[in-house]
């Protein structure tokens, strides 16, 4: 018999076996189970391949945006409406100190964040130890934070200027597919902010929630009282 002949041969015994097993019940389910095996795996290895250029994708819009500039020196004015109550803030952030202006019923407060402690205008001009839920009464700081806002859109889908991302993210042990959404204004230096899906989980009668944020003289201030 020739090398070709044999090669032949050869091919057709395992075309054979391969039928054979097949036949065979118990033959079969490992073939089963080994193609099942590559599918799933092939699945992972394109899931996080996608995952990872979704998230650099992120990663670098957000460098290439105006929010990137944002980290301890600017100014700032903030608008909070809750339904039919609405709230201003403004003031100036430089280092680990802060001047917040309060806007509320027609009523202006005063406050000082200096390292990390928050200070109070009282009527004889004094300013006096507080807490940080006195200053932010309505919204805790954690959702008005410029830090935080960054970590959100990066978990967030684009759509134009507006990331959309799922409370399940950002809430532990949260299944729920409602979604906030963040989008920013470059031209305006604005961030607006719909969180009115993740506060309805506490309050189911809540209808609207939504923050807007707009920063000045970014790393240009020298003085909180400019």
């Amino acid at each position: 018999m020739s090398n070709i002949e044999k090669q032949i041969d050869g091919e057709e015994k395992k075309k054979k076996s391969l039928k054979e097993r097949w036949k065979d019940k118990r033959e079969r389910a490992k073939i089963e189970l080994l193609l099942y095996g590559i599918f799933f795996l092939a699945v992972i290895v394109f899931s996080r391949v996608l995952n990872g250029y979704n998230n650099v994708s992120l990663d670098e819009e957000v460098n290439n945006t105006f929010i990137n500039e944002i980290t301890d020196n600017y100014s700032y004015v903030i608008d909070i409406v809750i339904d039919d109550k609405n709230y201003k803030y403004f003031g100036n952030e430089l280092g680990h100190n802060r001047s917040v202006n309060r806007i509320s019923d027609g009523k202006e407060d005063y406050f000082y964040k200096m390292n990390d402690k928050y200070y109070i205008l009282d009527t004889n001009g004094n300013y006096i130890l507080t807490y940080i839920e006195d200053v932010y009464p309505y919204i805790d700081y954690h959702y008005l934070d410029i830090n935080n806002i960054k970590k959100y859109i990066k978990l967030g889908t684009k759509n134009n200027d507006t990331y959309t991302i799922k409370i399940s993210d950002i809430v532990l042990n949260n299944s729920s597919n409602d979604t906030i959404s963040i989008t920013l204004n470059e031209l305006e230096k604005m961030i607006i902010i719909d969180y009115t899906n993740l506060f309805k989980i506490d309050n189911i009668n809540l209808n609207k929630e939504e923050v807007v944020i707009k920063y000045f003289n970014i790393n240009s201030i020298n003085s909180l009282e400019e």
